[in-house]
């Protein structure tokens, strides 16, 4: 349907730190460790909290939900030609490179099975495409099997 955002000025590093630690008690349970860099004095992003809050947390969520124990996912902030650029990277199972085209087709899922049965509906990142879009951003993802993924997008700054 029809997504309505409603933009402000905020900092993505104070919402970043703010949804790492709402993640924080699933990582511990997991064994993984669940980082957040943020570059010093980056300029503030027009985005709206709440659909931005949903894109970390599926990025968080999937990251998580694919890594096993003792490995480490890490949000990565900073800056990039004019873009605020986010890393989302996990030391988790990674992806087949046949399989990339595919995340982010709707209903659609990867062979890779979670590490801990956890299940999803194959929305997660059509959405955060969407909103990521709708913020002016864009979005991509590399992967290594065996060694990890890291989903990359980037937003306009303020």
């Amino acid at each position: 349907g029809k997504v309505e955002l409603r933009k402000s000025s905020e900092d993505l590093g104070a919402l970043l730190h703010a949804y790492v630690e709402a993640n924080a008690v699933w990582a511990e349970r997991k064994g993984i460790a669940l980082l957040a860099e943020v570059a010093p004095g980056l300029p503030k992003a027009l985005v709206d909290p709440e659909r931005f809050g949903e894109i970390l947390n599926n990025l968080i969520s999937n990251a998580l939900k694919f890594t096993y124990s003792g490995g480490t996912v890490t949000l990565t902030l900073g800056r990039a030609a004019g873009f605020l650029r986010l890393d989302v990277a996990d030391t988790g199972q990674g992806i087949a490179p046949d399989e990339l085209p595919l995340l982010f087709q709707k209903f659609s899922q990867t062979k890779t099975r979670s590490t801990a049965g956890e299940r999803g509906t194959g929305l997660g990142l059509a959405i955060v495409q969407k909103l990521v879009e709708l913020h002016g951003g864009g979005i991509s993802v590399s992967s290594i099997l065996g060694q990890g993924t890291t989903f990359s997008l980037t937003l306009p700054a303020a």
